[in-house]
């Protein structure tokens, strides 16, 4: 009888443990603290031995690293990221398999969208909104080459340490699109595609685009759009946001069957109109806060001075 080896990971020569500080990977990058923690992966904080900077290291946790599906997607994510370049992508700088299973290297960042709501730090919108255009730009063109993200989370937008932000992973194409659950929304339950082609890669590329815009959400009202009603703090930011960032999100985040689906390159666009007119808006602010007599502003002359 032909015995059938069981499917297993590429390397297994050694046996696998946990990565620990002081690993050296791929002979360049010393591993120091674990940062941040996915649903099967940690994230660590390394140094690179060859320029003294430091950097990211993304690795699988305990419960993954005995998967070989796990093994697969952590590798097929590093290779499919550096197929995209653009500058609100997190660029792979080093990749490798070791006796902690597949990692990948990346530039750090300062923090991330979750780290922004797990210290409850107040960001303005006109901030966090800019840190948002090269996100969903990024994703525009993560779209543009036949790719989705699918697992966009609060975790995946980070912040750099020049406060831009950036956009981290891409975990599928065209062909895993059409084999499993092909995104995820915050807040809201995985969903399947039931179609093949290239009609499953556009819904998990219009999955992508509601998850991008939960975590807009997320970071300027504290809640996903989900829980909204039932927590008064949020429903009061809510309120005080932009007419044209709440339109923004409403228009994205609605039902397919409400309205037509919104595309990555539609919300960058988007975000782009909104940002300026923030940004227009903060400057006439601070030229109005400096007069004065704000009788004598010329802008507000006709709603100050009755006719």
């Amino acid at each position: 009888m032909t015995r059938v080896p069981p499917v297993r990971p590429a390397l297994r020569v050694r046996p696998l443990r946990l990565a620990r500080a002081g690993d050296l990977l791929g002979g360049r990058y010393l591993l120091e603290d674990p940062i941040g923690h996915g649903l099967a992966t940690t994230t660590w904080r390394a140094g690179d031995a060859q320029t003294g900077r430091p950097v990211a290291v993304k690795l699988l946790r305990r419960s993954a690293l005995e998967d070989p599906a796990w093994w697969a997607r952590l590798v097929g994510e590093a290779e499919l990221t550096a197929r995209v370049r653009h500058p609100g992508l997190v660029s792979v700088i080093g990749q490798g398999e070791g006796v902690s299973g597949p990692w990948y290297a990346m530039v750090l960042a300062r923090t991330t969208a979750e780290g922004v709501l797990r210290r409850a730090q107040a960001v303005s919108v006109e901030r966090a909104i800019t840190w948002f255009v090269p996100v969903a730009h990024a994703l525009a063109a993560v779209h543009a080459a036949g790719l989705y993200h699918g697992y966009i989370r609060s975790t995946s937008v980070l912040v750099d340490l020049a406060d831009h932000g950036l956009l981290s992973g891409v975990s599928g194409d065209q062909s895993s699109a059409r084999q499993s659950v092909v995104a995820l929304v915050p807040g809201e339950a995985p969903r399947s595609a039931s179609t093949g082609g290239a009609d499953a890669l556009a819904h998990a590329q219009r999955l992508d685009v509601r998850a991008l815009a939960s975590v807009i959400h997320c970071v300027l009202t504290g809640v996903h759009p989900s829980v909204l009603p039932v927590v008064p703090e949020a429903a009061e930011r809510w309120r005080t946001l932009p007419v044209s960032v709440r339109a923004m999100l409403c228009e994205t985040l609605a039902p397919p069957e409400q309205v037509a689906p919104a595309t990555a390159a539609a919300l960058a666009a988007r975000l782009d109109l909104v940002a300026q007119q923030l940004a227009g808006t903060e400057l006439l602010r601070q030229w109005r806060s400096s007069q004065t007599d704000p009788a004598e502003d010329p802008v507000l002359h006709d709603t100050l001075v009755p006719p």
